[in-house]
């Protein structure tokens, strides 16, 4: 604890000097490094919710999801939550990525889209990561975030390839239906409401805009 607290100093130090005191040149080094330290700080955040979640202490509660008592324990969004289990259960099965990311060498969002492919549901993409790993860990630290996506995608295709044909002949289907929705729409008529007209007025509004008996009169 100890420790986080004189992290917390120096971070409220680093707040301290006006806007005037940095110069341009300062002001770009610190991005990157303030970027590197977050990322860091991400890493070691995502290896004690793994450790949370190797003792189950989530339970301890009868929280029946991680990501529910996290949210509650941490005060964070469930969506921030969630994501940091996946990135910690993901990161198991991806050692090389692990510590790539907790000595700051690629940020957290380059360690998720590798934990991700180390936790693929798809089971050939998960078999074929641990192999792959230190390839795509190379492509994480050498080009840009844009850039390891393309490189993800096309090893995946190659890894997975009925997956591949799978999801394109789905996606083929699906923009043939759109194409078929946009030339042929389908007619909407109009509302019957009680005060409706015209052809379309129902028997129940016309029965209802009848005069009444002479009975009543």
């Amino acid at each position: 604890m100890e420790g986080l607290e004189l992290l917390r100093h120096h971070i409220v130090e680093l707040g301290e000097p006006a806007a005037e005191a940095f110069t341009d040149e300062q002001l770009i080094a610190e991005m990157r490094e303030l970027h590197e330290l977050e990322s860091m700080l991400a890493a070691q955040r995502a290896r004690r919710a793994a450790i949370i979640d190797d003792r189950k202490l989530w339970r301890s509660d009868g929280s029946k999801a991680f990501w529910a008592w996290l949210s509650r324990a941490a005060d964070m969004s469930p969506s921030a939550a969630k994501a940091l289990v996946r990135l910690s259960r993901g990161l198991r099965q991806a050692p090389l990525t692990r510590a790539a990311f907790e000595a700051g060498d690629i940020d957290r969002d380059r360690a998720l889209e590798l934990a991700r492919r180390a936790d693929s549901p798809r089971q050939q993409i998960a078999d074929a990561f641990p192999e792959a790993e230190a390839q795509l860990l190379d492509a994480a630290t050498s080009v840009t975030y844009e850039g390891l996506g393309h490189v993800l995608r096309y090893w995946e295709s190659l890894t997975d390839q009925d997956s591949e044909e799978d999801q394109a002949e789905d996606d083929r289907r699906q923009r043939k239906r759109r194409r078929r929705t946009a030339t042929n729409p389908r007619p909407r008529r109009p509302r019957v409401g009680r005060q409706a007209a015209g052809p379309w007025r129902s028997q129940r509004a016309r029965r209802t805009a009848e005069p009444k008996s002479s009975l009543w009169m």
